[in-house]
Protein backbone atom coordinates (compact mmCIF):
# COMPACT_ATOMS: atom_id res chain seq x y z
CA UNK A 1 0.00 0.00 0.00
CA UNK A 2 1.18 3.60 -0.56
CA UNK A 3 1.78 6.30 2.26
CA UNK A 4 0.13 9.27 0.66
CA UNK A 5 1.28 12.60 2.86
CA UNK A 6 -2.18 13.71 4.49
CA UNK A 7 -3.13 15.93 7.51
CA UNK A 8 -5.92 16.31 9.26
CA UNK A 9 -6.23 19.92 9.32
CA UNK A 10 -4.98 20.76 6.09
CA UNK A 11 -8.10 21.51 4.02
CA UNK A 12 -9.35 19.04 1.16
CA UNK A 13 -8.37 19.98 -2.41
CA UNK A 14 -10.31 18.80 -5.47
CA UNK A 15 -8.31 19.30 -8.78
CA UNK A 16 -9.89 18.69 -12.09
CA UNK A 17 -7.22 18.37 -14.82
CA UNK A 18 -7.79 18.75 -18.74
CA UNK A 19 -5.56 15.98 -21.23
CA UNK A 20 -5.69 17.56 -24.80
CA UNK A 21 -5.17 14.18 -26.99
CA UNK A 22 -4.57 13.62 -30.47
CA UNK A 23 -4.85 9.92 -32.61
CA UNK A 24 -2.09 9.21 -34.00
CA UNK A 25 -4.69 7.73 -36.90
CA UNK A 26 -8.20 8.03 -38.13
CA UNK A 27 -10.29 5.45 -36.81
CA UNK A 28 -13.82 5.83 -34.69
CA UNK A 29 -14.15 5.72 -31.28
CA UNK A 30 -18.00 5.12 -28.99
CA UNK A 31 -18.76 8.55 -27.59
CA UNK A 32 -19.42 7.01 -23.84
CA UNK A 33 -15.94 6.02 -23.72
CA UNK A 34 -15.06 6.44 -19.66
CA UNK A 35 -13.96 3.04 -18.78
CA UNK A 36 -11.40 3.05 -21.95
CA UNK A 37 -10.11 6.20 -20.20
CA UNK A 38 -10.14 5.46 -16.64
CA UNK A 39 -8.69 1.78 -17.80
CA UNK A 40 -6.19 3.67 -20.28
CA UNK A 41 -5.33 6.87 -16.97
CA UNK A 42 -4.17 3.22 -14.77
CA UNK A 43 -2.49 1.60 -17.29
CA UNK A 44 -0.38 4.70 -18.24
CA UNK A 45 0.02 5.43 -13.93
CA UNK A 46 1.29 1.61 -13.59
CA UNK A 47 4.30 2.51 -16.55
CA UNK A 48 5.37 6.15 -14.63
CA UNK A 49 4.30 4.91 -10.79
CA UNK A 50 3.37 1.13 -10.74
CA UNK A 51 2.82 1.41 -6.85
CA UNK A 52 0.56 4.34 -7.33
CA UNK A 53 -2.13 2.59 -9.92
CA UNK A 54 -1.69 -0.44 -7.85
CA UNK A 55 -2.82 1.20 -5.19
CA UNK A 56 -5.81 2.97 -7.15
CA UNK A 57 -7.14 0.08 -8.67
CA UNK A 58 -6.39 -2.88 -6.15
CA UNK A 59 -5.73 -1.15 -2.68
CA UNK A 60 -8.77 0.83 -2.60
CA UNK A 61 -12.09 0.24 -3.31
CA UNK A 62 -13.57 3.72 -3.59
CA UNK A 63 -12.96 5.45 -6.35
CA UNK A 64 -10.10 8.42 -5.75
CA UNK A 65 -10.43 9.68 -9.55
CA UNK A 66 -13.00 9.97 -11.99
CA UNK A 67 -12.58 10.30 -15.30
CA UNK A 68 -14.72 11.99 -18.10
CA UNK A 69 -15.31 9.90 -21.57
CA UNK A 70 -13.43 11.35 -24.58
CA UNK A 71 -14.81 14.67 -25.71
CA UNK A 72 -15.49 15.00 -29.09
CA UNK A 73 -16.00 18.63 -30.94
CA UNK A 74 -19.43 17.34 -31.62
CA UNK A 75 -22.83 19.30 -31.04
CA UNK A 76 -24.42 17.90 -28.02
CA UNK A 77 -27.59 16.68 -30.18
CA UNK A 78 -25.02 14.55 -32.49
CA UNK A 79 -23.71 13.20 -29.18
CA UNK A 80 -26.29 12.15 -27.56
CA UNK A 81 -27.99 10.77 -30.92
CA UNK A 82 -25.11 9.02 -31.54
CA UNK A 83 -24.99 7.19 -27.73
CA UNK A 84 -28.97 6.63 -28.58
CA UNK A 85 -28.25 4.67 -31.46
CA UNK A 86 -25.15 3.02 -30.20
CA UNK A 87 -22.74 4.10 -33.06
CA UNK A 88 -18.90 4.87 -33.48
CA UNK A 89 -17.71 8.78 -34.07
CA UNK A 90 -14.66 9.76 -36.26
CA UNK A 91 -11.49 10.23 -34.68
CA UNK A 92 -9.81 12.57 -37.36
CA UNK A 93 -5.40 12.94 -36.16
CA UNK A 94 -5.83 16.69 -37.15
CA UNK A 95 -8.02 17.32 -33.89
CA UNK A 96 -7.37 17.39 -30.74
CA UNK A 97 -10.11 15.64 -28.08
CA UNK A 98 -10.15 16.24 -24.39
CA UNK A 99 -10.62 14.14 -21.36
CA UNK A 100 -11.60 15.45 -17.90
CA UNK A 101 -9.18 13.80 -14.64
CA UNK A 102 -11.14 14.79 -11.66
CA UNK A 103 -8.81 13.73 -8.66
CA UNK A 104 -10.83 13.54 -5.29
CA UNK A 105 -7.80 13.32 -3.13
CA UNK A 106 -5.47 16.19 -3.44
CA UNK A 107 -2.71 14.21 -2.17
CA UNK A 108 -2.92 12.64 -5.69
CA UNK A 109 -2.20 15.71 -7.67
CA UNK A 110 1.59 15.42 -7.05
CA UNK A 111 1.96 12.32 -7.95
CA UNK A 112 0.16 12.30 -11.28
CA UNK A 113 1.50 15.79 -12.13
CA UNK A 114 5.07 13.68 -11.22
CA UNK A 115 3.87 10.94 -13.72
CA UNK A 116 2.73 13.42 -16.10
CA UNK A 117 6.43 15.30 -15.94
CA UNK A 118 8.62 12.23 -16.62
CA UNK A 119 6.35 10.45 -19.37
CA UNK A 120 8.61 12.61 -22.45
CA UNK A 121 11.50 13.37 -19.94
CA UNK A 122 13.79 11.74 -22.57
CA UNK A 123 11.66 11.95 -25.80
CA UNK A 124 12.15 14.47 -28.36
CA UNK A 125 8.25 15.51 -29.76
CA UNK A 126 9.17 13.14 -32.66
CA UNK A 127 9.76 10.18 -30.85
CA UNK A 128 6.82 10.56 -28.12
CA UNK A 129 5.74 7.21 -27.59
CA UNK A 130 1.39 6.99 -27.61
CA UNK A 131 0.38 8.30 -24.02
CA UNK A 132 -2.69 6.15 -23.88
CA UNK A 133 -4.89 3.68 -25.86
CA UNK A 134 -8.36 3.73 -25.83
CA UNK A 135 -9.82 0.64 -27.59
CA UNK A 136 -8.12 0.40 -30.57
CA UNK A 137 -7.44 3.60 -30.46
CA UNK A 138 -3.82 4.94 -29.66
CA UNK A 139 -3.39 8.82 -28.75
CA UNK A 140 -0.40 11.17 -28.18
CA UNK A 141 -0.57 13.53 -25.26
CA UNK A 142 -0.91 17.24 -26.48
CA UNK A 143 -1.33 19.27 -23.78
CA UNK A 144 -2.16 19.35 -19.67
CA UNK A 145 -4.51 22.45 -18.39
CA UNK A 146 -4.46 22.40 -15.20
CA UNK A 147 -5.64 26.48 -14.42
CA UNK A 148 -8.34 27.26 -13.16
CA UNK A 149 -9.39 30.16 -15.27
CA UNK A 150 -8.99 27.95 -18.64
CA UNK A 151 -11.66 29.35 -21.08
CA UNK A 152 -13.60 25.70 -20.65
CA UNK A 153 -14.50 26.04 -17.31
CA UNK A 154 -13.96 22.57 -16.77
CA UNK A 155 -10.43 22.49 -15.33
CA UNK A 156 -10.45 23.99 -11.48
CA UNK A 157 -9.05 23.38 -7.88
CA UNK A 158 -11.52 23.62 -4.80
CA UNK A 159 -9.97 24.08 -1.31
Amino acid sequence: MIDLPSSPTAPAKLYAILLKLRPLQYGTLMPFSGEFVHAAILNWLSSTAPDVATWLHEGNKRRLFTCSSLQFPFSEERMREAERKNVHLPLDPEKTYTVRITLLLGELFPLFYNALMHFNATASRAQRPPFMQLGKQVFLLEEVIAEPGDDSGWAYVVG
